[in-house]
C-alpha cells in the first residue's frame, strides 16, 4: 500500500483512500453502493458515476494501475 501512495495522481484522476478499519461504516456502505464485494487492500476505479474496474489482493499494485489508465485512455 505505501507504494500506491507514493503513485503520481495524474491530472484527470482523483485518489481516495478510505481507512476501512477507522471507517469501517463509510467502506461498507460504499461496497454495498457501487456493488463490489468488500475486501481489504482494493482499488476501485469509477468512471461517470459507475464501476469501471476493480481489484484486491495482489492486484492492488502499479500494473494494475498502469494497465487500468492505458485502458480508460484507449475508451
Amino acid at each position: 500500500m505505501k507504494r500506491l501512495l507514493m503513485t503520481e495522481v495524474e491530472e484527470r484522476e482523483q485518489w481516495v483512500y478510505i481507512d476501512v478499519v477507522a471507517q469501517r461504516p463509510l467502506s461498507l456502505a460504499l461496497a454495498e453502493d457501487l456493488k463490489v464485494e468488500h475486501q481489504s487492500p482494493q482499488l476501485i476505479v469509477i468512471k461517470e458515476g459507475k464501476v469501471h474496474a476493480h481489484a484486491s489482493h495482489q492486484g492492488v499494485n502499479e500494473d494494475t494501475i498502469d494497465i487500468w489508465r492505458k485502458s480508460l485512455a484507449e475508451a
